[in-house]
């Protein structure tokens, strides 16, 4: 068995239940790597939109975060 591959497993397992936790049971928001993650599809849908917030596609994008984070 590969070890390193086993341990790197287990570490990413731990993270995502810690981070999960803290997301769902915090009230100070969410976890680091929820957090990481919607405010990089936040800031890359604002480069793809010009920075104005007023395009149609910024509707769209918090559907695609949720279910970004559940398939993450």
């Amino acid at each position: 068995m590969n070890y390193i591959a086993l341990i790197t497993g287990i570490i990413l397992l731990i993270g995502t239940v810690c981070d999960l936790s803290y997301t769902t049971f915090s009230s100070n928001g969410a976890g680091y790597l929820t957090d990481t993650l919607t405010k990089g599809i936040w800031r890359t849908s604002l480069l793809i939109c010009g920075k104005d917030g007023s395009k149609k596609f910024l509707e769209y994008v918090g559907i695609f975060t949720i279910g970004a984070i559940i398939i993450s």
